[in-house]
C-alpha cells in the first residue's frame, strides 16, 4: 500500500549502502514511525457525486477506496449479496451497527478493485502538520486518531479506550494500534470466527509490538489492539487528508463496524473485503450488504441520486 518513503528515511537508506531498505530498518527500536506522504496534491470535489465517493476518491493516493462507485439504487436487493458467513455473524450485521443496509456496488472500468479494508479519512489543518518533521507529524497524527476513538468508546458499553500507540514489529504494516478492552473487545476476537477455540482473546502477543506500553494496558488480561497504517493522500480546502486504513483481523473489522457510528470523523468502507482470522491465521472475503460511509455519525451510501458538498 506504501507509494513513497519520506525523504529522509530514504537519505539515510543511501548512506547506509543498502540496495534496499525497509522502511524500518533506519529507526531505533522505539522511534515511532514517520508519517509517510503518499501525496500532497489538491483534490478537487465534486459536487455532482455523493459524499462517499469523494471520500472514497480522497483515498487513491494512499492505495484505497477504489472500486465503488455511486449508483442509481444504491440499496438495491439486486445488486450483489452478504455471504453466508457474515450474515451468520451472531446478528451483528442486521440487528446491530449494519441493521437495514442494502447492497453495494463494487468494479467499474475506471476502477479497479482491489483488497483494501475500512478506514477513517482526517482532515488536518496545514499549519498544524508540519510534514517536513515527519517523526513530529506522525505523533500528531497518531494523537487525532486516538482521541476519535476515546470520544467514541466513551458512548459504547463494553469498550474501555486505553490508548493510542505506535507499534515496533517489523514484519506488520500498522503504523498505530488502537487498544481498548472489555465485552466488546472480546466479540471482536469472535467476530467471524467459526471454531471455538478462542486463543486470541487470552494472548497477550500484541503487547510486544507496542512502543512504550503504558502499565495500564500491560496489565490487561484481555484485550484489543487494532492496527491502522497511516499516510498524507492530498490536500483539500487548506487540510490535510490523512488516511488511516484499518488492519485486516476480524477484531479490527468488528472494531470499525462497532466504532464508526460514533467516530466524530468520516470512514469509508467497502461491501467486499478480505479479513484473516486471528485466531487461526485463516484469511477469508467477506461481504457487507452495501458500501457506504459514516460522516460525523450519519451513514451515507454511494448514491448518484444525492449531490454533495465538501465536509470541511
Amino acid at each position: 500500500m506504501r507509494t513513497a518513503l519520506l525523504t529522509t528515511v530514504i537519505s539515510l537508506a543511501v548512506l547506509s549502502g543498502c540496495k534496499s531498505t525497509h522502511r524500518y530498518d533506519v529507526l531505533a527500536p522505539n522511534d515511532p514511525i514517520p508519517l509517510t506522504i503518499n501525496s500532497t496534491d489538491v483534490y478537487k470535489w465534486d459536487n455532482d457525486d455523493s459524499v462517499p465517493f469523494n471520500l472514497a476518491r480522497l483515498g487513491y493516493n494512499s492505495g484505497v477506496g477504489r472500486g465503488v462507485n455511486d449508483s442509481a439504487n444504491p440499496q438495491a436487493n439486486t445488486v450483489g449479496k452478504s455471504s453466508v458467513g457474515l450474515s451468520a455473524a451472531t446478528g451483528f450485521l442486521f440487528g446491530g451497527v449494519l441493521d437495514a443496509v442494502g447492497n453495494g456496488v463494487l468494479a467499474s472500468n475506471t476502477n479497479d478493485r482491489r483488497d483494501w479494508r475500512p478506514y477513517i479519512v482526517d482532515f488536518v489543518p496545514v499549519e498544524q502538520l508540519d510534514i517536513t518533521k515527519p517523526v513530529d507529524a506522525a505523533y500528531i497524527v497518531q494523537q487525532r486518531l486516538g482521541g476519535y476513538f476515546k470520544e467514541a468508546m466513551a458512548e459504547i458499553d463494553g469498550a474501555d479506550f486505553h490508548g493510542a500507540f505506535f507499534q515496533k514489529n517489523k514484519r506488520i504494516p500498522s503504523d498505530n494500534y488502537i487498544v481498548y478492552s472489555g465485552d466488546e473487545c472480546v466479540k471482536a476476537y469472535s467476530y467471524m470466527h467459526t471454531e471455538n477455540n478462542l486463543i486470541g482473546v487470552k494472548s497477550d502477543f500484541w503487547k510486544k509490538n507496542i512502543v512504550n506500553i503504558t502499565d495500564e494496558a500491560s496489565s490487561l488480561e484481555t484485550g484489543c489492539a487494532v492496527g491502522f497504517t497511516s499516510s498524507v493522500a492530498g490536500v483539500l480546502n487548506g487540510h490535510y487528508i490523512v488516511v488511516h486504513e484499518a488492519s485486516v483481523p476480524n477484531m479490527g473489522i468488528y472494531t470499525m463496524l462497532l466504532a464508526a457510528p460514533k467516530l466524530p470523523i468520516a470512514t469509508v468502507f467497502p461491501s467486499s473485503l478480505q479479513m484473516s482470522d486471528i485466531n487461526t491465521g485463516k484469511k477469508s472475503r467477506v461481504s457487507l450488504p452495501t458500501s457506504f460511509s459514516y460522516v460525523n455519525g450519519v451513514k451515507l451510501y454511494f448514491d448518484s441520486n444525492v449531490k454533495s458538498k465538501p465536509i470541511i
